[in-house]
């Protein structure tokens, strides 16, 4: 997971067959203005599919504890494809 530390949030989700790393130029070029966090999508990159089977509803819940963990109030959900299905 990448992440820079100021006061709002922006959660980066990325696609189907991506990984966090597709966020890496938005997350340094948001790094002085804010927290920007991207991370691996349950299955993809380093994170694993762990149990169940790896539903939507599980990645959305996912992004659920994302959000608690970085818990600064209201955050901007950035996604596409995949990503953006997860964000809603």
């Amino acid at each position: 997971m990448h992440a820079l530390n100021c006061a709002s949030t922006a959660i980066l989700i990325h696609g189907l067959s991506d990984t966090r790393e597709v966020w890496s130029r938005q997350v340094k070029a948001l790094g002085p203005s804010m927290n920007a966090v991207a991370y691996d999508v349950r299955g993809f990159g380093a994170s694993p599919v762990g149990a169940g089977d790896g539903t939507v509803d599980q990645m959305a819940d996912d992004l659920a504890q994302i959000m608690s963990v970085h818990d600064s109030g209201p955050a901007w959900l950035v996604g596409f494809s995949m990503g953006g299905v997860i964000a809603q």
